[in-house]
């Protein structure tokens, strides 16, 4: 199927668009979807590069870049918290040890102070009454004293003598009934004697246990609170963004007078909305300026040509009383001065008609038609005009099927013709053109195909585009103006039109909402 221009069966007007929604409330995308080129995104080229980007597919929550920030900002707090907590940890337990070395320091200190008084045997009797208490270390300390000869004389522990100086052992060292707990020892000497003197650790080890808890706590309710804190702030980011997303989508889809929703609290989002609404202000007074002076061309050299084409047609029948061959001669050009004008005449007037369905103001008139009569008209007008090109037409939806849309039937009538004659036109003998539609997906599909050469996947876009051809020497009949009558009927009743490969030939795909069924005509 090759581009070709249309003159419309039905005229449409102008309706602008709803104004500009603002507000900090979330605006869901109501609009086609924008279709986004990823050819130039980078590929991966190393191993780290791969598994992020297999991450960020996989998780729909990573690709939000303010859960991303949210999670590094708690990473950075726990490496600070960790950082912090093992100093604040380390510190605490040196203060702690030191504490319990001062206490055994002082109790050898009053044991020397015996010593000094009263001698050894003073210092057995202090021993003996401390031993009296029953069970080994039921005591918060331990006392051991060793004669010269490295004799144990008294104790509540098994330990033997060892060197002067602080010593941890652990209960089984010790011969305590707690075999795993930790003890720390003083090992002085009083004369020729030694005296040890320990006591157990295990308050430390529950403030090191209570201090780790507490660490671990607060970095799992962080955690929490991060990741409720990130997944708030997504949604909230994606909130704003999607008023932006619709906005552009709606923009894309032909409707210029969107603008991007703004809050009261002009904050960086509201300034960059300002900034595109500022662009899209321009860019709708532009398109404005350029549909205006097309239209205003058509508007004002439209009576001209048709002064020029009754002038032609008078020529035309006066030259019928010359004789010979010159006779023959100004008829001949006369029939081509009038061809052309008629061809200019129409291409202004599909232009016209283009602008006037681009408009929308027919859009308060529409009701609810079923495509399929439409389809069934179309074909029943152009079925003998496929016949005599040799090629074949065929309609294969059912004539009992309801494809219920909203809409103008004319409008959607000149949309199918369009693309039909379309196909006719630029399509050898012995081509198929078959229609097909019905339900999918809970819209109303269309899909008008054929198997001629079809139109290049880097083309399908342009032709869409006012007064463009494929055959740029435009040596044959046409204006461009076909296909972009097509794109502005479907804009205007709100459908999607594609254009795919249909291997051979091109599949012009059209999908409509549906009408709710409370409003479906018989």
């Amino acid at each position: 199927m090759r581009h070709v221009d249309k003159q419309p069966l039905a005229a449409a007007h102008v309706e602008a668009g709803s104004p500009a929604v603002s507000g900090a409330s979330c605006s869901r995308m109501t609009a086609t979807p924008l279709t986004l080129d990823r050819s130039d995104i980078p590929a991966p080229v190393n191993a780290r590069e791969r598994l992020v980007r297999a991450a960020l597919a996989r998780f729909a929550l990573l690709r939000s870049s303010p859960f991303r920030i949210g999670m590094v900002f708690w990473l950075l707090f726990c490496s600070t918290v960790g950082v912090t907590g093992y100093s604040f940890y380390s510190a605490l337990q040196q203060r702690t040890v030191d504490h319990l070395d001062g206490t055994l320091d002082l109790r050898h200190k009053i044991v020397a102070g015996i010593y000094e008084q009263q001698g050894i045997e003073g210092v057995e009797e202090h021993l003996l009454r401390r031993l009296e208490k029953p069970g080994p270390m039921r005591e918060s300390l331990g006392y051991a004293l060793f004669a010269p000869n490295g004799e144990r004389v008294l104790s509540n522990i098994t330990t033997s003598a060892g060197t002067v100086g602080y010593h941890e052992w652990n209960g089984k060292t010790l011969g305590v009934e707690d075999v795993d707990s930790t003890y720390r020892f003083l090992n002085k000497n009083l004369g020729d004697y030694q005296l040890s003197i320990g006591r157990s650790l295990e308050p430390l080890s529950d403030l090191r246990a209570v201090a780790l808890n507490c660490l671990m706590w607060a970095l799992g309710v962080s955690m929490v609170l991060s990741i409720l804190a990130a997944v708030w702030i997504s949604r909230w980011f994606d909130c704003r963004l999607s008023g932006l997303s619709s906005t552009l989508a709606r923009v894309a889809d032909g409707e210029l007078n969107q603008r991007v929703p703004v809050s009261y609290a002009v904050d960086d989002v509201d300034i960059m909305s300002l900034q595109i609404n500022a662009a899209l202000d321009r860019l709708e007074d532009n398109v404005d300026s350029i549909r205006e002076v097309s239209t205003d061309i058509a508007h004002d050299l439209k009576t001209p040509l048709n002064r020029l084409y009754s002038y032609l047609d008078d020529a035309s029948r006066q030259v019928d009383a010359f004789e010979g061959s010159a006779g023959e001669v100004a008829r001949e050009s006369l029939e081509q001065a009038l061809s052309e004008a008629e061809h200019i005449n129409a291409t202004f007037e599909a232009l016209l008609r283009v602008s006037q369905v681009e408009a929308g103001s027919l859009k308060a008139q529409f009701k609810p038609v079923n495509l399929a009569d439409i389809v069934a008209t179309a074909c029943e007008v152009f079925e003998p005009v496929a016949e005599a090109s040799g090629q074949v037409l065929g309609n294969h939806i059912a004539t009992t099927a309801d494809l219920p849309v909203t809409g103008d039937t004319q409008l959607l009538l000149q949309m199918t013709v369009n693309v039909i004659e379309n196909a006719i036109n630029h399509c050898p003998e012995g081509v198929a053109i078959n229609i097909d539609g019905g339900l999918r997906d809970g819209k109303v599909w269309l899909a008008i195909s054929d198997t001629g050469p079809g139109i290049p996947e880097d083309k399908r876009e342009k032709v869409f585009q006012r007064l463009y051809r494929l055959e740029t020497s435009r040596t044959t009949p046409g204006s461009g103006l076909g296909l972009s009558m097509v794109k502005a009927i479907a804009n205007v009743h709100g459908a999607e039109v594609a254009l795919h490969d249909n291997d051979p030939g091109l599949k012009v795909e059209f999908s409509f909402n549906p009408v709710p069924s409370n409003r479906r005509t018989a």
